[in-house]
């Protein structure tokens, strides 16, 4: 009786079990690196919004999702923005410098794009596939 079909295997379980985890260990940096270039993306002037950036990762048997968003309530509002009053002096008692002096609108598209590329590379070096 051949034993080589019990080996093979359990050697592709054991290879597809590390690819996974390697996949898995890739999605949770890479959506931390996203989030990391959409915080200096982020408009600031209190801080509140380039605070409320976060990123997350859910794993379940069958998938893995990443999730990169932001809790600040007017998150939305200034990520989707047409025309950013760049330059206009802010008003009011503790206004500090020019609108838009800092960040961009788009901030979390904008760093998604630009890193994608970079997550998916580390992804594919993590769970070692060519």
């Amino acid at each position: 009786m051949a034993t080589g079909g019990k080996d093979f295997n359990k050697k592709f379980q054991s290879a597809a079990g590390r690819m996974r985890d390697g996949a898995i260990k890739g999605l949770r940096l890479g959506v931390k690196l996203i989030e990391a270039e959409a915080k200096k993306r982020s408009a600031v002037d209190e801080g509140n919004l380039k605070g409320g950036n976060y990123s997350t990762v859910q794993v379940s048997r069958s998938r893995a999702i990443g999730e990169i968003g932001n809790t600040a309530e007017y998150a939305a509002a200034v990520h989707e923005i047409e025309n950013p009053s760049s330059g206009v002096k802010r008003k009011g008692k503790d206004a500090k410098g020019n609108y838009w002096d800092n960040g961009e609108p788009k901030f979390l598209e904008n760093a998604i794009e630009d890193k994608i590329d970079e997550v998916m590379a580390l992804i594919r070096k993590l769970a070692k596939i060519a």
